[in-house]
């Protein structure tokens, strides 16, 4: 139904945060953060932070990134969810995220009521947040560069189908091309494991020829 406290989606979120941590909240769903607002566009200092860096992803150095980019799942949905569309900037972000935040909560339930979970709409205010910071200081990417596609689908000409993508497609697509040296220890993991087997059935035969020879000796 309508909420009339008139709280605010930020409000809300922090509201939901405490009802979950002493026990009288929704179990289970995923945890909400209290957003004030969405970052302001400041450059960040390479030297700190972001893509060409010194920032770190499992141990590798980000490196300049180049060319255009899909963003899918949560990153579309929030983007959705704002009312904006498919070729959104980072500015075009930040703008609406800041007015999301700040409505109130009873305006925000009547107007994607019938359409939305409640406890999805409260995470959209996070979601702008983490998406900017996420993509503005991580990735570089500037505000009004127009070099992301929010989108769970693609397609390579205007009379080809939409195809739909998500996480999953991207993983399998990395786990099946896999870093040279991830493929080369696979193999050498194969072939130690074929040596392995290998002994071991040799042993196994060896054992039963044994065996076999002693009961024949039994019987003579």
């Amino acid at each position: 139904g309508v909420h009339t406290d008139g709280l605010t989606a930020t409000e809300r979120a922090a509201k939901d945060d405490s009802r979950e941590s002493d026990g009288t909240g929704e179990s289970g769903s995923a945890s909400h953060a209290h957003v004030d607002h969405v970052p302001a566009q400041q450059h960040p200092s390479k030297k700190q932070l972001g893509a060409g860096g010194r920032c770190m992803l499992e141990g590798v150095t980000l490196p300049e990134l180049a060319g255009s980019f899909l963003a899918v799942e949560n990153l579309a949905w929030t983007v959705q969810a704002l009312g904006l569309g498919r070729a959104t900037t980072l500015a075009e972000l930040a703008d609406a995220g800041r007015a999301h935040c700040a409505m109130h909560w009873s305006s925000l339930s009547a107007k994607f009521s019938g359409h939305m979970q409640e406890r999805f709409l409260t995470r959209y205010c996070f979601a702008a947040a983490y998406i900017y910071a996420l993509l503005r200081a991580g990735l570089d990417i500037g505000p009004d560069e127009q070099r992301i596609v929010f989108s769970n689908t693609l397609s390579n000409s205007e009379q080809a189908p939409e195809i739909a993508l998500n996480w999953v497609t991207g993983a399998l697509v990395v786990d099946a091309m896999g870093e040279a040296g991830e493929v080369q220890q696979r193999w050498v993991s194969y072939v130690l494991l074929l040596i392995v087997a290998a002994a071991v059935a040799r042993m196994a035969l060896t054992y039963w020829h044994v065996a076999q020879g002693g009961a024949l000796w039994l019987l003579r």
